[in-house]
C-alpha cells in the first residue's frame, strides 16, 4: 500500500509541475502580446524580466530578430521527500523589431537549463545544460505558432 500512495504522490507533483508550466506560460504569453506596437528600448527598460540579450539577426527589409535568454525559475520533484531533482528553467523570447525599433510580433520557449540532485532537501551536483543557439531557433515559436522562417521570409 505505501509503495502504491508514493507512486500517487509521485504523479500528482508531475502533473503539478506541467500544469504550472502552462499556467506560466499563458501569463508569459499575455505580457508579450502588450510588447506588439510598443519601442523595443521602452519594453526593455519596463521589462528587464525578459532576460539578456544573446544574438541580434537582421533581415534583408531592415528587421530584425532580437533574441533574448532570461531565468524562469526551478520546478521540483521527489519521492516522498527523501530523493528528487530539481530543474532549472529557461525561457527564450525573441521579438521581431522593425526598422523603427517598434515590435511587431514575439516568439517564445522554455527549455530546460540545468539539473541538481537532491538527497533530503539538499541539492547538488548541479549540471547546466548548454544549449546551441540554432536549437533555441528551432524551439521558439512565434505569436501565431510558426517557426522563426515565417519572419526570415516575411520579415
Amino acid at each position: 500500500m505505501k509503495v502504491f500512495a508514493v507512486l500517487i504522490c509521485a504523479l500528482s507533483l508531475g502533473a503539478c509541475s506541467s500544469i504550472g508550466e502552462k499556467v506560466a506560460s499563458g501569463v508569459n504569453n499575455s505580457q508579450l502580446k502588450g510588447t506588439v506596437g510598443k519601442s523595443y528600448s521602452d519594453v526593455m527598460y519596463s521589462h528587464p524580466d525578459f532576460g539578456k540579450v544573446i544574438g541580434r539577426e537582421k533581415l534583408p527589409n531592415g528587421s530584425e530578430i532580437v533574441k533574448l535568454v532570461g531565468d524562469f525559475g526551478t520546478s521540483s520533484s521527489d519521492v516522498g521527500g527523501i530523493y528528487g531533482k530539481k530543474d532549472q528553467n529557461a525561457r527564450v523570447t525573441y521579438f521581431l523589431v522593425d526598422s523603427k525599433g517598434v515590435i511587431r510580433d514575439w516568439g517564445t520557449a522554455f527549455y530546460k537549463a540545468g539539473t541538481a540532485k537532491c538527497w533530503v532537501g539538499i541539492c547538488g551536483g548541479t549540471k547546466n545544460e548548454q544549449v546551441p543557439y540554432e536549437e533555441l531557433d528551432k524551439i521558439v515559436k512565434t505569436s501565431s505558432g510558426g517557426s522563426l522562417d515565417t519572419w526570415r521570409a516575411g520579415g
